[in-house]
């Protein structure tokens, strides 16, 4: 065999793949070549999903705008009522807030939202028990009459209460009043007390007086009559 035969085979040896797949680093490098066509797949799927959620986010975020929308159209509907609401009274707010799910805020307790679908105003009232609903329809007008309905009767109980307040007040104004005219009335019969008290007081040292005047009176009387008698037997013992 000449030495170019034998040069040829040694080459054909170096470069044959090795029948284990574990010789040299040969098995290695096949290993690699899965790794790279998943993280492609890997790569392509994260592409997808990044999108769908981009896609569902501008989705939301146009709906969200929309309910909105609709909320600022109920409110513009509203407007004339919200300017007859007197200053002084604070009991609404009529503004809509951008959370997860947009509401127009009628008062602390009452607000205006959107359906799932987008398609209709749901009137609710807090209660303790949980929102109560008072109208839903798809019809804005309908449902801003039902606010306007709301409103008047918050006025009114809140007028009610002022009432109640002002006739509170001059039922306590009354009792004070009455409490001071007894007092005063109480404080003229204990004058009146007093001065009889007093008229008694003067009454009694006078009788007291005229008692020991009278009993000095008599002791001395009676000092006297014993004393003459002493005398008148005195001189009758001597013969007088």
């Amino acid at each position: 065999m000449s030495d170019q035969t034998i040069g040829e085979a040694n080459i054909n040896e170096a470069v044959k793949p090795p029948l284990n797949g574990t010789s040299n680093g040969a098995g290695h490098g096949a290993k690699k070549a899965s790794p790279e066509k998943t993280s492609g797949r890997l790569e392509e799927t994260l592409r997808l999903i990044r999108a769908r959620d981009a896609d569902r986010r501008a989705a939301m975020s146009e709906g969200h705008q929309s309910l909105a929308i609709k909320l600022e159209a109920l409110r513009a509907e509203l407007e004339d009522v919200i300017s007859d609401i007197p200053e002084d009274v604070d009991l609404f707010d009529f503004q809509v807030s951008q959370g997860r799910r947009p509401r127009l805020w009628i008062d602390a307790i009452a607000f205006v939202t959107m359906t799932k679908d987008g398609e209709a105003y749901r009137f609710l009232r807090e209660s303790r028990n949980g929102p109560i609903l008072i109208c839903e329809s798809d019809d804005r007008e309908i449902v801003g009459q039902a606010v306007v309905a709301h409103v008047a009767e918050r006025l009114e109980n809140r007028e009610h209460a002022l009432n109640e307040e002002f006739i509170q007040a001059d039922n306590l104004v009354s009792d004070v009043q009455s409490v001071e005219s007894e007092d005063k009335t109480f404080q003229v019969a204990a004058v009146a007390t007093v001065a009889q008290a007093q008229t008694a007081n003067q009454m009694e040292e006078r009788r007291g007086r005229a008692v020991r005047s009278f009993l000095v009176f008599l002791v001395g009387m009676i000092a006297g009559a014993i004393g003459m008698i002493a005398i008148a037997w005195f001189r009758t013992d001597l013969g007088l």
